[in-house]
């Protein structure tokens, strides 16, 4: 059922969870209809439906256990898709399957599980559901939408040989394109993120605005982060500087590379990172930006998401350019 046009029905669910537990009460309340669907769907003789459970084994969202076959379906609205979280999913049922909104959203994961849902078509198999297609667009999906435009993005964009780039979301929630590049002959790796700009995550998206960060990769360990008198300093030092000398040519502002200081991070790794950062980089401390336990390098001013295309090139350059450099600089 949806609203006529005098029926101007308000949403019932805010959350994900809410809608989930509507949707597995709408598979108990029409057993014979759920039966129907999912023997359809997968071609088997699943059975009667004889069980319905919600966050239960694996915390599976949705466990529907019929007379022959078991079935467990992960519903994603705005949430983050996790492999880890299939793949312990996946060892509660003989089928599982992947709700969202769009089959595009489950682009990655497709190889994962049995069957990719909409939540339109899954609401369509019922005659007279209590749950509004409304109700499901009622809720926020901005980080689904930006996930969308940035595997639009990565589609068009040619990967180098070796490289790895990926869709996905940071240790903060918001959606980026990772870049990791292949190993250097010395065991570096340069690393980073197309990413939405901090604090900008707004309500629609033409308001959200990305930048890049591009660095080598670190981790929160003393080897990366040894006392400032020490010889050699860590590799991010001279990376650092090939970056500047030998890409940028000492000008950052060529490929829109911020010049502000790095923020100061109060742990002891954090400190030491700024003690080398002055030691070594005191004429150009802004190429001591990014994740202490992540990667070491500069940030990119951001632009609107319109630009993606454009913003994505210039990251890829700077990335490509800087590991050639490096490349060129170990055999030398």
């Amino acid at each position: 059922m949806e609203a006529t046009p005098k029926q101007k029905f308000s949403a019932l669910y805010t959350s994900e969870p809410q809608l989930t537990r509507a949707l597995a009460a709408e598979f108990r309340h029409d057993p014979k209809a759920t039966e129907r669907y999912f023997s359809s769907l997968l071609g088997v003789k699943l059975g009667e439906l004889t069980e319905v459970g919600c966050e239960k084994d694996q915390h599976v969202d949705i466990l529907l256990k019929f007379e022959h076959k078991t079935i467990a379906i992960e519903a994603k609205i705005d949430h983050e898709i996790s492999e880890d979280q299939l793949e312990r999913e996946s060892t509660v049922a003989d089928y599982l399957m992947l709700l969202v909104l769009d089959v595009d959203d489950a682009a990655d994961y497709q190889h994962m599980v049995a069957r990719v849902l909409t939540w339109d078509k899954t609401l369509s198999e019922f005659p007279e559901p209590r749950i509004l297609l409304s109700d499901v667009e009622s809720l926020c999906t901005i980080k689904v939408q930006v996930e969308r435009v940035l595997r639009k993005t990565l589609r068009n964009m040619t990967i180098p040989d070796g490289w790895y780039l990926k869709v996905n979301r940071g240790d903060s929630g918001m959606p980026g394109i990772t870049v990791k590049s292949p190993e250097l002959p010395n065991g570096d790796q340069l690393f980073g993120q197309i990413e939405v700009t901090r604090n900008s995550m707004k309500e629609t998206l033409n308001e959200v605005r990305l930048n890049f960060y591009a660095g080598t990769y670190v981790d929160d360990v003393d080897k990366c982060y040894p006392p400032a008198d020490s010889y050699p300093p860590p590799s991010w030092i001279n990376n650092a500087r090939v970056l500047y000398e030998s890409v940028l040519e000492k000008d950052p502002y060529a490929l829109g590379i911020s010049t502000h200081k790095p923020r100061f991070v109060e742990s002891q790794l954090g400190k030491r990172r700024h003690e080398l950062t002055m030691k070594h980089l005191e004429d150009v401390p802004w190429l001591a930006k990014g994740y202490i336990e992540t990667a070491i390098g500069v940030r990119a001013y951001s632009k609107p998401i319109s630009e993606i295309d454009d913003l994505a090139d210039t990251a890829m350059r700077l990335f490509t350019a800087w590991f050639d450099a490096l490349e060129k600089q170990s055999h030398e």
